[in-house]
Parts: structure tokens; C-alpha cells; sequence
């Protein structure tokens, strides 16, 4: 009776460490996806985007009939806005003129208002390629003599030293780089309107730095 004991003590033991195991193992891969980790870590080449790119140009675009909001009411732009760097932490302050004086751009304190934070978290989404954005101009402190500031682009390819650089970025162009790296047709813009991602392969080309061959038809519906 003593081994029968011992016995189906160490059977149930044994049981106990492989369920402890089997779960420490679950536990770990929840907390790391391999795709997610692979798709972060790769820097991939100028090459490999050019011909992704170049397949889309070539491709037949999709059927799409989704013409979204017809009518919208833009925001007023903000008389003061407040810049604070990432970089840096220097607060900048944005201000509007008065009528007919120098000094100010509506555009930009919208810009600052209403998008950068949309182009942050949509940089920060964008998988499948080494991409940040430079704010560095929005910030007094960082580029004190710059009267026009504008949001710049940054992508890193693999094998390459330099960096491929475009500024006046808007929220549409990070969207567009999203929607081509994702393996969408489609681009749907801020009002929910849809159109062939193919007609924007010119200026995908232009964020992202490759040369592709355009169809005639192409060309002229992009310029």
C-alpha cells in the first residue's frame, strides 16, 4: 500500500508541472506576438517597397461607391495654441494676427489643434517599415528662425545610411502609408469617402521615397 501511495503521489505530481508548464508557455506567447514582433523589428528595403508599390500601380483597380458626408461644418481655427516638443519639453505658443497682419497662420494653428495628434498615433500604428515623424519645427526652441514650420516624415531602410525625408506631411498621407502597408485598395479619406488606393500611387511614391513606372491614366488623375 506504501509504494501504491507513493506512487500516485508522484503521477499526480508530475501532472501538477507539466499543467504549470503548459500555462507559463501560453502565458508567455499572449504576451509577445510573433507577427507583431517580426513586423516591428524588420527594416526593410528601399527594393521591397518599390516593388510592392509598383504591383499596386500595375494592379486593376477596385470598384468603389462610397461617397461619404456631402456636407460637414468646419472648426473655427483657435486664436492661441500651445506647442509642447516631444524632444525637448519647450512650450511654443501660437497665436493669431489680427486681420490683415503678418505674423500668424490659420493653417497652422489648425494643423496643431486638430491633427497632430491624429499623424502621432497614426505613425505609431503604421507596421512593416521603419517610420517616425520630426515635429523639430513646430518647436521655437529646436528651430527658433523658422517662420513656416511643417511636419516632416522620416523612413529608414535597411543597407542605407541617409534616411528618406519629406516634409508637410498631413494626416491624409500617413493614411495612405498605412492603408498601402496593411495590403488595402482602397483609401478612404477623413469623410469616409472612398476611392482606388492605384489613383495615389504617385504620391506613395513620394513619401516613401521609390521610383515607380505610372500608366498614362495614372499620371493624369494624380497630378
Amino acid at each position: 500500500m506504501e509504494y501504491i501511495a507513493i506512487a500516485v503521489a508522484a503521477f499526480f505530481i508530475a501532472i501538477l508541472i507539466g499543467i504549470t508548464g503548459v500555462k507559463a508557455q501560453t502565458e508567455k506567447q499572449k504576451g509577445v506576438s510573433p507577427e507583431i514582433t517580426l513586423t516591428e523589428a524588420k527594416n526593410v528595403k528601399r527594393a521591397d517597397i518599390q516593388q510592392r508599390l509598383q504591383k499596386l500601380a500595375d494592379s486593376k483597380p477596385p470598384a468603389v461607391n462610397k461617397t461619404g458626408a456631402m456636407c460637414y461644418s468646419t472648426a473655427a481655427p483657435p486664436q492661441k495654441v500651445q506647442y509642447i516638443c516631444p524632444k525637448c519639453g519647450e512650450k511654443t505658443l501660437y497665436t493669431l494676427a489680427k486681420e490683415n497682419e503678418e505674423g500668424s497662420d490659420w493653417r497652422l494653428n489648425n494643423f496643431i489643434e486638430y491633427e497632430l495628434d491624429f499623424c502621432r498615433r497614426e505613425a505609431k500604428a503604421i507596421k512593416g517599415i521603419s517610420l517616425s515623424l520630426d515635429e523639430s519645427q513646430f518647436c521655437k526652441k529646436c528651430t527658433p528662425d523658422l517662420k513656416s514650420p511643417k511636419l516632416a516624415v522620416v523612413v529608414n531602410y535597411e543597407g542605407e545610411k541617409k534616411p528618406h525625408r519629406v516634409e508637410g506631411i498631413t494626416r491624409s498621407d500617413l493614411q495612405l502609408i498605412a492603408e498601402f502597408l496593411s495590403g488595402s485598395d482602397v483609401h478612404t479619406d477623413e469623410y469616409d469617402c472612398e476611392t482606388p488606393l492605384k489613383k495615389h500611387v504617385k504620391r506613395l511614391s513620394e513619401l516613401l521615397g521609390v521610383d515607380i513606372k505610372l500608366e498614362k491614366s495614372t499620371e493624369e488623375k494624380t497630378e
